[in-house]
């Protein structure tokens, strides 16, 4: 009876030690976003996989610079030198559908305040199309003084964009209502 224990022990830690080699063999996926995509992430390599439906797409890694290279880094880290890389030549941000200045500024690794002092912003509410800084929050822009209406604006998303108020929109350009028309050039100062 001893000798067939001993057996099966032998056998059971043979198994957990044959299957803790393989698992520590198979790269290990987060599942993230890359361009508002699926993908995943390999662990390991820092290789992105794209799914898009039945299709799987290989994106090899960017060269981290020297000071990650040698470093066990945390995904933040990988994360924030690809967002630092792929963002590094643009100081602006177009708002597009289902974005809030919360999701931005994790995204640009910058905070509400910044942002928001950064595009005059008296909220943290953002329209789709609005245009804000988001890099190089220090750098100092002049600001139109009009604006010409376009397919698609209104007053409300206008004073938004260049941080007034419907208000004073109104008030600037003398608007007895909500009304504006396509090529109607507005102060905005």
């Amino acid at each position: 009876m001893q000798k067939s224990f001993k057996y099966t022990l032998f056998a059971v830690i043979v198994a957990v030690c044959c299957n803790y080699i393989a698992a520590q063999q198979t790269p290990t996926y987060k599942d993230v976003l890359l361009n508002g995509k699926p993908a995943k992430l390999n662990m390991a390599t820092g290789e992105f996989i794209l799914v898009n439906g039945k299709t799987i797409d290989t994106i090899k890694p960017l060269q981290l610079n020297s000071n990650l290279k040698n470093k066990t880094t945390s995904i933040d880290t990988v994360a924030q030198a690809l967002l630092k890389h792929k963002h590094s030549a643009s100081n602006f941000h177009i708002v597009k559908a289902g974005e809030t200045l919360f999701a931005l500024s994790k995204k640009y690794g910058a905070s509400l305040n910044e942002l928001k002092k950064a595009n005059n912003l008296e909220t943290t509410l953002v329209a789709v199309g609005q245009k804000l800084r988001v890099n190089n929050l220090d750098a100092v822009e002049e600001t139109p003084t009009t604006w010409t209406v376009g397919k698609g604006d209104t007053l409300y998303n206008i004073a938004k964009r260049h941080g007034i108020t419907v208000a004073a929109l109104k008030q600037l350009n003398a608007l007895k209502n909500n009304t504006i028309y396509i090529g109607q050039k507005l102060r905005l100062k």
